[in-house]
Order: structure tokens, then sequence, then C-alpha cells
């Protein structure tokens, strides 16, 4: 494992979970780094080591995915005006 191709997939999840959840930036942040991710896994399939950044990896994609959820979730305010609008 070289520690720059280690280090770039973990600095860019790391952009991508301090960037703000209404942030217009967020969608491309998660997928740079869920690309970086692909990469470096098809890199460690390669070689016998890197369990421990595979690891790694399948501890923070929880964390993406919940962004990419959270990114399209209508506003709490849309919600509400929906269900109303459907009452009336």
């Amino acid at each position: 494992m070289t520690k720059v191709k280690s280090q770039e997939w973990q600095f860019l999840c790391l952009k991508a979970l301090l960037e703000p959840l209404d942030s217009p930036r967020l969608s491309q942040l998660v997928k740079e780094a869920e690309t970086a991710i692909s990469q470096r896994l098809q890199e460690l399939r390669a070689g016998a080591n890197g369990s421990g950044e595979r690891e790694a990896i399948q501890e923070v994609l929880p964390s993406l995915w919940y962004l990419k959820q959270e990114k399209f979730k209508p506003s709490r305010g849309l919600e509400t005006e929906t269900r109303q609008f459907r009452l009336q």
C-alpha cells in the first residue's frame, strides 16, 4: 500500500463528511470519495496486503451512503407542505 493512495481516499472522505448537508458541493464530494475508494479497492485486490485499509473503507462507506440519502431527502418544510396539500 502506498501511503499517498491511502491518504487520497481518506482525505476525500473527510472532505465529504465535513461538508454541510445543505451544501451544493456535497453530491460531488461524495462522488469523488466513492470514486477514490473504488480505485483504491481495485489496487488492493491486486496485492495481498491491505486488510486494515479495506476494513477502514468498509467502516466509512455507510457514512457516505448516509450523506447521499440525506442530500436527496426533501426538507421538512417541503414534506409538511406536500402532506397538507394532499389533505385539502
